[in-house]
């Protein structure tokens, strides 16, 4: 039912238009029925709901008119007509409200022109920082033929009686009509909130799930998973397989509690404030074996709890191009073995612990390798070289200790062994290569000489020892090859 002046309270008219507005389920067709009734009672003859988009352009989304003529703009922009000060007037302005019969000024003499109006009444939509979003309003654009006109027996609330050509309102009426476009426009401001929230969500979500990381938030202190983009979620199975769970339940198969390396102490201070900063670290996933870059903060969720967020890049390309470098670097292209740069930084790390009271540098080479290629050739060379690291990284006892130094010599580094026990170890050596080496159905007998020095009683920093190791494995070759023996002979000349 439309209200008409006279024929129904304003009472009844603003129940109905909260009624109106309070229909969730089509906000266009509660807006337009709540301003069609305002405009019925009051005697304007259009209604309508503009809204601006990112270019400052102003929209018509709704509107209605009770006669035919020249339709409103579907779009424009109040640059085109106002000036900045004007613009900031209207924006400013809680109703702009004038009619034919008032001395309008400038500004009033455009917005009428701009909507052909003669009588006009709008309310600004702005946000809280003062920026114009919309307006709602109603225009009349009837003129008054003629004061003798006999008026229609419409009843004005006032007492006064309205003619069918114009726009009679006193303060009264000016005031509950503001207030009554208001409530519209507040409505159409919550509208305009809701999809710019909309349309954030969405944005947000797209980039998140677009960006090339894998993001999830979980509570701080529950570890409730409470959002997961598309990546990240994927491999589990889906958002809906993980929101609820802790994050050990969602992520891991084998675990029952916070993971020994969750970083959540490391994000915030003594008082249990955010840090504002970022901890990151690199983790192997256990069921495919992919790296990953992983980011990790504290803030505040969207309902006030402290949250955690967990970012993560998939550096599996990265890191395995990372160990590549660092094979061809530490690692001997032919036997696969460590090298002797890898020899160097070991040795340095092994002395500069306190608690290695002692580190012995054990070296050999094989006895009559320039025969071995003269006779078999340097191919068949080769292959011992490879068997004889292969030999020795399968064995127990020599186990991640060997390093090929260069043709044929290989190294083996000990931490904290008594010179019984390395005396015992060389001789572990001498009778692994007691073994003849079967090498492309050639059986070659090979044995090894071996010479060795001690940290820090034989020298104090890596070469010398080195060279101290050197000069005792060639006095086992002078004393008859196959042999053990540690540094003697040069310690005084060597420190």
């Amino acid at each position: 039912m439309l209200l008409k002046r006279g024929y129904g309270s304003l009472q009844s008219l603003l129940i109905e238009v909260i009624e109106d507005l309070s229909n969730n389920t089509n906000a266009s067709e509660a807006i337009l029925q709540a301003l069609r009734k305002i405009c019925a009672y009051f005697s304007f003859g259009c209604t309508f709901v503009y809204e601006r988009d990112h270019k400052q352009t102003l929209h018509l989304k709704e509107h209605w008119a009770s006669y035919k003529g020249a339709p409103l703009p579907p779009s424009f922009r109040f640059e085109e007509y106002l000036s900045p000060e004007q613009i900031e007037l209207v924006t400013g302005s809680p109703v702009m409200f004038f009619h034919e019969h008032t001395q309008k000024s400038d500004l009033e003499e455009r917005v009428c022109a701009l909507f052909d109006a003669n009588s006009l009444l709008i309310v600004p939509i702005v946000d809280d920082d003062g920026v114009l979003l919309g307006g709602v309003g109603m225009i009349d654009r009837r003129r008054t033929k003629s004061k003798s006109r006999t008026p229609r027996n419409e009843r004005h609330s006032s007492g006064k009686v309205a003619r069918k050509d114009e726009i009679l309102m006193d303060e009264g009426d000016i005031s509950m009509s503001h207030m009554l476009i208001t409530l519209v426009a507040n409505r159409v401001k919550l509208r305009v909130v809701q999809q710019r929230l909309y349309f954030t969500r969405t944005t947000m979500e797209s980039i998140l799930d677009n960006a090339g990381i894998d993001i999830y938030v979980n509570d701080f202190e529950t570890h409730e998973i409470l959002y997961a983009n598309k990546s990240m979620a994927a491999p589990y199975g889906g958002l809906k397989n993980m929101l609820g769970k802790t994050c050990w339940q969602a992520l891991y198969d084998d675990k029952t509690g916070e993971c020994d390396y969750c970083p959540r102490g490391k994000i915030i201070d003594e008082n249990g404030v955010p840090t504002k900063k970022v901890y990151s670290w690199d983790y192997q996933r256990p069921f495919d074996g992919a790296w990953f870059r992983v980011l990790s903060a504290a803030f505040r969720w969207v309902d006030g709890r402290m949250a955690h967020v967990i970012s993560s890049v998939d550096i599996t390309e990265s890191k395995n191009n990372e160990f590549l470098v660092k094979k061809m670097a530490y690692y001997d292209t032919l036997t696969d073995i460590p090298n002797r740069r890898k020899l160097e930084e070991d040795f340095n790390a092994f002395a500069a612990r306190t608690k290695n009271e002692n580190v012995t540098l054990l070296i050999f080479d094989l006895d009559d390798f320039k025969e071995i290629n003269d006779q078999y050739g340097h191919t068949v060379g080769d292959s011992l070289l490879i068997e004889v690291a292969r030999r020795l990284q399968n064995d127990p006892v020599t186990k991640d200790k060997v390093y090929r130094y260069g043709g044929d010599e290989f190294i083996l580094l000990f931490p904290d062994r008594t010179k019984k026990e390395i005396q015992e170890i060389g001789n572990h050596l001498l009778d692994l290569f007691k073994k003849p080496w079967t090498i492309d159905d050639a059986i070659i007998s090979c044995r090894a000489s071996i010479g060795f020095a001690r940290y820090p009683d034989d020298a104090g920093t890596y070469q010398p020892l080195l060279d101290c190791a050197d000069n005792a494995m060639y006095e086992a070759k002078n004393s008859g090859k196959g042999k053990v023996r540690g540094y003697k002979s040069y310690k005084k000349t060597l420190k």
